[in-house]
Order: C-alpha cells, then sequence, then structure tokens
C-alpha cells in the first residue's frame, strides 16, 4: 500500500472566507492544521539538530573509531529492537537511537 504525499501550501483563509470561498469555520479549522503542521516541522528540525549533536559529540568523545562503530552497532540494534517490539510510546527513542547507532556505526567504519 502506497502512502499519500501530502503538500502544504500557503493561502490567505481571510480573504479566502471574505471571498465567500470558504466559511470562516472552515479558516478556523485551516488555520489550526497548519499550526500543528508547523509546530510538527519545528519539533522535527530539533531533534534531527540533537540527533546530528549526539552523533558528533560520541565521535569526538571516544575518539576511536572501532569504540564509536561498537557504541553504533550496538545502538542501532536497541533502536530496531525498540521499533520492532516497542510500542507508540517509545517509537522516538527508537528512531533516535537507530539514527544515532547508523551515524556512529558510518562514522566509525569511515575513520
Amino acid at each position: 500500500m502506497f502512502m499519500e504525499m501530502q503538500m502544504h501550501t500557503i493561502a490567505d483563509t481571510r480573504q479566502l472566507s471574505l471571498d465567500g470561498i470558504i466559511t470562516t469555520d472552515q479558516a478556523r479549522i485551516i488555520e489550526a492544521r497548519a499550526r500543528e503542521a508547523m509546530a510538527g516541522m519545528a519539533i522535527n528540525t530539533l531533534l534531527c539538530a540533537g540527533i546530528l549533536a549526539a552523533t558528533f559529540g560520541t565521535i569526538f568523545w571516544l575518539a576511536s573509531a572501532p569504540a564509536v562503530a561498537l557504541l553504533g552497532t550496538g545502538l542501532l540494534a536497541a533502536g530496531l529492537v525498540i521499533l520492532a517490539k516497542g510500542g507508540d510510546v517509545y517509537r522516538m527513542f527508537g528512531n533516535a537511537a537507530a539514527l544515532i547507532g547508523a551515524g556512529m556505526l558510518i562514522g566509525g567504519a569511515g575513520l
């Protein structure tokens, strides 16, 4: 089953409601959904920056390619286990651990 991609657009909901294209209730719903999407994008941006900082910080802290690769393998495995067996509550931790582990594994193997 393919997931349908959503495209977010910018619309002047006030002008659309004044022109009679949408109602004021519809404009409020669109604005609320836009705020949710923007908050989600901001949170994802912060999470990505944190994952990169944790990955690079650990690589420079350990300063040993085999140690970085070994720890990365462990984190990647732990993240995959959490994603496979954990519920929705732990999904963020599983994703973060898997991404940090993959970055460290690549960084350690690359060095």
